[in-house]
């Protein structure tokens, strides 16, 4: 019989302390006189233990920088199928209802994307997107990319739309792979700055 870890050790040296789910810990261990069993003392363990992890997304990249996406949508439904779209992805959302609420959202903490309803009631998706070139121009802020999420799909409408400084266009109903697309887009370009700028770094917002 090949030796055990604990072979030639005193016998009241063996110890096990296990530590419970549930924050308390056991200490089990024999005496010199013998194989009796001594009773176990419970204590309260100085570092309780975590959960399990979560669960992680097999195709999550360990290096995954979050983006920070505004979507500013008046329509109810709306907000909540484009959220639901976008849960999969490693984004923090902020969800405003008007265009005014977007340009006061995006001076309180730029995001690195926005999604911008054209019709909304108040000051429509246009409007909001010349103040928010206007602030950013003001303020010496990168650009940040807008999306316009629109049922207008002409010609003149699309030219008017780039003219108020919108980027790209998502035609309604919203297309699940195309929305995603524009998201990952703006993670590579924030990995590859970060790396340019070091690995512990992210850039400014």
């Amino acid at each position: 019989m090949v030796p055990g870890p604990t072979a030639g050790l005193p016998r009241r040296a063996i110890r096990v302390n296990l530590t419970l789910r549930h924050g308390s810990s056991v200490d089990l261990g024999k005496d010199a006189a013998g194989p009796r069993e001594t009773p176990f003392m419970l204590h309260e363990a100085t570092e309780p233990m975590t959960d399990f992890p979560p669960k992680r997304d097999p195709e999550e990249r360990p290096d995954d920088i979050p983006v920070t996406v505004l979507l500013a949508e008046d329509n109810r439904t709306n907000q909540l199928v484009i959220r639901k779209m976008l849960s999969p992805l490693p984004i923090r959302l902020e969800i405003v209802s008007n265009g005014l609420e977007a340009v006061e959202a995006v001076k309180a903490n730029p995001p690195d994307l926005i999604l911008m309803d054209i019709s909304m009631p108040g000051m429509d998706g246009k409007e909001a997107t010349r103040r928010i070139r206007d602030w950013q121009r003001d303020q010496g802020h990168p650009h940040i990319p807008v999306v316009a999420i629109t049922a207008h799909a002409r010609d003149a409408d699309r030219a008017e739309i780039r003219e108020a400084g919108l980027d790209h266009f998502l035609p309604k109903p919203v297309d699940r792979e195309a929305l995603t697309d524009h998201v990952l887009r703006v993670q590579e370009d924030l990995r590859r700055k970060a790396g340019a700028s070091g690995p512990s770094e992210r850039p400014a917002s």
